[in-house]
């Protein structure tokens, strides 16, 4: 693992908030005349920090390690306690189409066949342009197990699996609710499995809402009571 020093940066801009105290907060920073970007865990709580918060951090560094000869996902730069520097993706904000949709699909099997799921695929960590697909935040990601014998093993090869399938639904879903011109018939049986599961995906994002609520109302008890 290579460890780096936060200070030498010549300036860093917070470009998103975490969201909770599982979350990071990102910011662009710029080095040499370059830039990256940054995910930090410092500020949230020891408890968290030091627990699921560094278990996610050294998942997305491992992921992108592996990941490394991918083309357009971030580049593992370097890896410090409760940080993570990764190079900067090009900016876009296109909507899908037949071709940056077949580059999605495609990215996706690349990503599998290195070795690794992404499990939390949805707008907010991927960028299109009109040919190309790029895939980012990976602290979610899961790996593919090593070939051997025994239960275990077998057990952890399946749940893999349903990884796979899980980003597979995710791309579907994607294309599904913005442009179903773009579903293919052997799709199908994902549409399928994606609109019977609508109620899951509805009930999480109503979590998050309450959750983003109620963390909101703290705050602002806590500004009253100074």
């Amino acid at each position: 693992m290579k460890f780096f020093d936060i200070k030498p940066f010549e300036y860093r801009r917070l470009i998103q908030a975490a969201d909770g105290p599982l979350q990071a907060d990102v910011y662009e920073v710029q080095r040499n005349n370059r830039q990256y970007i940054l995910k930090d865990y410092s500020a949230r709580p020891k408890l968290f920090r030091a627990t699921i918060c560094r278990w996610q951090l050294r998942r997305e560094w491992f992921a992108l390690l592996k990941l490394r000869r991918v083309k357009d996902v971030p580049k593992p730069i370097a890896f410090g306690a409760d940080q993570l520097l990764m190079s900067k993706l090009k900016q876009c904000k296109v909507g899908i189409n037949r071709h940056n949709s077949s580059s999605l699909e495609s990215k996706i099997d690349q990503i599998h066949q290195a070795g690794v799921c992404h499990n939390d695929l949805h707008s907010n960590n991927l960028m299109l342009n009109q040919t190309q697909a790029f895939i980012f935040d990976f602290g979610a990601a899961t790996f593919r197990p090593q070939r051997g014998k025994g239960l275990l093993n077998k057990i952890k090869g399946k749940l893999f699996e349903l990884s796979q399938l899980l980003d597979r639904m995710a791309v579907v879903k994607y294309k599904w609710k913005r442009d179903r011109k773009l579903l293919r018939p052997d799709e199908a049986p994902i549409v399928a499995l994606v609109e019977k599961t609508r109620w899951l995906s509805r009930s999480w994002r109503r979590f998050k809402q309450w959750r983003k609520q109620k963390a909101v109302n703290r705050r602002a008890e806590a500004v009253n009571c100074r």
